[in-house]
C-alpha cells in the first residue's frame, strides 16, 4: 500500500500504483506526509481527544448488542462484499476474525470496539492525476478504482464479539442486563455489571459463549498467563488499550481521496470515469444479511437430514398453512422479472460477455455460458416432506446463495444496480424460502416413570399397621438372605485359601524338580566333555571311506563314537570328522542335528563345520550316525558335495 496508489473503496482492492503523483509526474514518497491535527468524531457514540503522556490521541469506544453482522462490518470498516464471497469477517490480512455462521446462529451478539488514532498523515501535494496511455474506457475501474491513497492513519484498533447461544431463551433480557455497559467510556472508567441484582455467572452458566478478538497496534496486549478470554479480561484490555497504542502504534488504515476531487482529473482527457459506490453500501449490507440467513437455513437442513437418518426424527408438512395465493403472486413476479432481464440480455449482446446493468453477466447470454438454468427463480412451492424434498431444498438453497454472490459481482461491475427498485427479485427472500421447508419433528422422549403412590393422610390405622408388618417381614427376609450370602462368601474364602496352599506346594515341588534337572544337565555336560577328549585322541586312527559313499556298518562302524547321544531325539550323530580333524563344537553339531532331523540335502563346506582345518586343499567330511536302534551309517563326502541323512 503506497501513496498515490489507486483503490476500489467497494471491493477494498488495490489498483495501479502512482495513479496520482506530484507535479511534474514525480511519484509521492513518505517524506511528503504531513501530520494533521486530530478532531473528535461527532458521529461516534463516545469519541474524545485524550492525552497519553506526550501523545495526543483520538479514542472512540463502542459497546452494544448487534442483531446483524453488517453492523460489525460497518464498524470495522469492512465491506460486506468480502463477507459474502469468503464467508467470514477478516480482522486483518492474516486470516478470519469472526465466523459469520456462528454469529448468525447465536441468540445474542455483543460488540466491543476501541479505536485509537495517534496521528493522521496526509500528502497534500499529491494532486496530479497520472493516467495510463492507451488505456480503454471500460478498464478504468479495474486500473484506477474510484479513489486513491492520499495518506495514512496511525494508531490501533481493538475489536471483540461475544456470541451467546442460550439454552433457556427466557433469560435473553436477563443476560442483556448482565452484560450492560454502565460506565462512562469517555472517562475510561468502564465496567461490566449485572443489572437488577441478576447474577451474571448464573445467567451465562447454561449457555454457550464464544468470544472472538482481534486487534492491531499496542503490541502484545494479552495479560501474562492469560488462558481464556472472558468479560473481565475484555474490560481490562479495553480500558488500557489507548495507553498501549501510545507506546506501540501501527498504521491502521489509509486516507482515501476521490479522483473527482482533483482539478487535474478534469483537465486531462481520460478514457472512462470512476464508478460511484456511495449508494451501494446499504444494498450490500442487505445482501450480506440475506446470505447469512441462507447459510443458517442450509445448516438447519443438513442437521434435519442427519436427525431423520440417525435419531429417528420425522418429516411432516408445515403445521401452519401457507398463503398459497400470495406465494403464487410472488413467484409470478420473480418469473416475470427473470424473463424480462433474460430477454434484454439476449437482445443486447456485449463484447467479452460483459453486462450492461450487472444482471446479464450472471445469466445465459444467448445460451452461451450455461447459467440460465442456474438463475431461474424459485417456483415458491412447498418442498415434499421426505428426505428427497430436504435434499432438493438444500440444493436450491445453495443456488440462492450463488445468486447473492453474483449480485455482489454485479454491484462491483456497475454500482447503479444497487439503486434499481426491482433488484430484490433476483433472488428469493430467505424468509419465504424458510416457509417452504417441511418441519422436522424430533423423536418423542419416553414418558417419565410414574411416581410411587404415597399414602394419603386419611389412611386408617389398620392399613398403616399392615404396611408396617409387611415392611418388617420384608426386612427380616432380606436379613436372612444376607446371612446366607455371607456364609457362602466365608466358604468361598476357605476354598480359596486351600487352593492357594495347594498351589504353593506345587510350586515347591516344581522348584525341587528343577534343581534335580539342573544337576542332570551338569552330569550330562561332564560326560560330553569326557567323550570329546577321548574322541580327540582316537580321531587320527580313523580309516577313510571312499569319497561320496554312504554305507552301514556295525554298531559304531569304522569310527569310535566321540559325541554323546542327545535325549528326546531319534537321531544320534556319533562322530564328525572334517579334513581329518574331529568336530565337537556345539554349534556345528547343532546344525547337523537340525539338518539330519529335516532329512533335507545340504552342502558340505567350511561354513557347515565353522572351521577350515586345511586351507587351500580339498577336504573330506566323515560323519557317523544312526536313527534309533538302527544300523550305523557312515557318510564320506568331499568339500562342495551335497548329501542328506537317510534313515536305514
Amino acid at each position: 500500500m503506497r501513496l498515490g496508489m489507486g483503490f476500489n473503496s467497494y471491493s477494498q482492492q488495490l489498483c495501479c500504483n502512482d495513479s496520482v503523483v506530484k507535479a511534474d509526474a514525480i511519484p509521492a514518497t513518505e517524506t511528503d506526509l504531513v501530520v494533521q491535527p486530530l478532531q473528535a468524531d461527532t458521529n461516534q457514540q463516545v469519541s474524545q481527544v485524550v492525552q497519553n503522556g506526550s501523545i495526543t490521541q483520538m479514542v472512540t469506544w463502542t459497546a452494544k448488542f448487534v442483531d446483524k453482522i453488517s453492523d460489525v462490518t460497518e464498524a470495522m470498516n469492512i465491506n460486506g462484499a468480502a463477507s459474502v464471497k469468503y464467508g467470514s469477517i477478516s480482522g486483518s490480512a492474516s486470516g478470519s476474525f469472526l465466523d459469520s455462521s456462528k454469529f448468525k446462529t447465536s441468540d445474542l451478539n455483543f460488540f466491543i470496539q476501541v479505536s485509537v488514532i495517534n496521528q493522521k498523515m496526509v500528502a497534500e501535494n499529491v494532486t496530479q492525476f497520472n493516467p495510463i496511455k492507451n488505456a480503454q474506457a471500460q478498464d478504468f475501474n479495474k486500473l484506477y478504482g474510484d479513489s486513491f491513497i492520499s495518506g495514512f492513519i496511525e494508531g490501533g484498533q481493538f475489536n471483540a464479539v461475544i456470541s451467546i447461544s442460550l439454552r433457556d431463551e427466557d433469560k435473553d433480557e436477563n443476560i442483556k442486563g448482565a452484560l450492560n455497559i454502565t460506565a462512562d467510556f469517555a472517562l475510561i472508567q468502564g465496567k461490566i455489571d449485572a443489572s437488577g441484582g441478576y447474577d451474571k455467572s448464573s445467567a451465562l452458566q447454561n449457555s454457550e459463549t464464544t468470544i472472538s478478538v482481534t486487534w492491531s497496534g499496542g503490541g502484545n496486549i494479552t495479560p501474562p498467563g492469560l488462558k481464556d478470554w472472558d468479560m473481565a479480561t475484555l474490560k481490562q484490555i479495553a480500558v488500557a488499550f489507548p495507553a498501549m497504542v501510545a507506546a506501540a502504534p501501527v498504521r491502521t488504515s489509509a486516507v482515501l481521496t476521490k479522483y473527482t476531487s482533483l482539478r487535474s482529473f478534469y483537465e486531462q482527457t481520460v478514457q472512462g470515469s470512476p464508478l460511484d459506490y456511495e449508494n451501494a453500501g446499504v444494498y450490500t449490507s442487505a445482501l450480506l444479511d440475506a446470505y447469512l440467513e441462507y447459510k443458517a437455513i442450509w445448516t438447519d437442513i443438513q442437521v434435519g437430514q442427519w436427525n431423520v437418518q440417525n435419531l429417528g426424527s420425522t418429516i411432516t408438512e408445515k403445521q401452519v398453512p401457507l398463503p398459497a395465493a400470495e406465494l403464487a403472486a410472488y413467484a409470478k413476479t420473480l418469473e416475470d422479472h427473470y424473463q424480462s432481464k433474460l430477454a434484454k440480455a439476449k437482445a443486447v449482446p456485449s463484447a467479452g460477455g460483459e453486462s450492461i446493468d450487472g444482471f446479464e453477466q450472471v445469466v445465459d447470454l444467448g445460451g452461451v455460458n450455461g447459467n440460465e438454468e442456474l438463475n431461474k427463480p424459485n417456483p415458491c412451492v412447498q418442498y415434499a416432506p421426505d428426505l428427497l424434498g430436504l435434499d432438493k431444498a438444500r440444493q436450491e438453497c445453495r443456488f440462492e446463495m450463488i445468486k447473492i454472490v453474483q449480485e455482489v459481482d454485479a454491484v462491483t461491475a456497475n454500482p447503479l444496480v444497487a439503486i434499481e427498485p426491482s433488484r430484490s427479485c433476483n433472488y428469493l427472500s430467505p424468509l419465504i424460502f424458510r416457509m417452504l421447508l417441511p418441519d422436522v419433528i424430533p423423536k418423542p422422549l419416553p414418558p417419565p416413570p410414574e411416581p410411587t403412590p404415597t399414602r394419603s393422610p386419611d389412611t386408617s390405622a389398620d392399613e398403616a399397621a399392615k404396611e408396617a408388618a409387611a415392611t418388617k417381614s420384608e426386612l427380616e427376609a432380606t436379613q436372612k438372605d444376607f446371612a446366607a450370602q455371607q456364609a457362602e462368601l466365608d466358604d468361598s474364602k476357605k476354598a480359596l485359601a486351600a487352593s492357594q496352599a495347594e498351589l504353593q506346594s506345587s510350586k515347591n515341588d516344581l522348584a525341587s524338580k528343577g534343581t534335580e534337572l539342573e544337576a542332570t544337565k551338569k552330569d550330562l555336560e561332564a560326560a560330553r566333555t569326557a567323550a570329546t577328549v577321548a574322541a580327540t585322541k582316537a580321531a587320527p586312527q580313523a580309516e577313510p571311506v571312499n569319497a561320496g559313499s554312504t554305507q552301514p556298518s556295525g554298531l559304531f562302524g569304522n569310527h569310535t563314537a566321540t559325541l554323546p547321544p542327545r535325549p528326546f531325539t531319534k537321531l544320534y550323530v556319533m562322530s564328525i570328522s572334517w579334513g581329518g580333524k574331529s568336530i565337537t563344537d556345539k554349534s556345528a553339531v547343532d546344525r547337523l542335528y537340525k539338518l539330519g532331523e529335516s532329512m533335507k540335502p545340504f552342502v558340505v563346506n567350511n561354513d557347515l563345520f565353522g572351521m577350515d582345518p586345511a586351507k587351500g586343499s580339498v577336504k573330506t567330511a566323515v560323519i557317523a550316525y544312526r536313527f534309533g536302534q538302527g544300523p550305523t551309517v557312515n557318510i564320506s563326502v568331499t568339500e562342495g558335495s551335497t548329501v542328506s541323512f537317510k534313515e536305514k
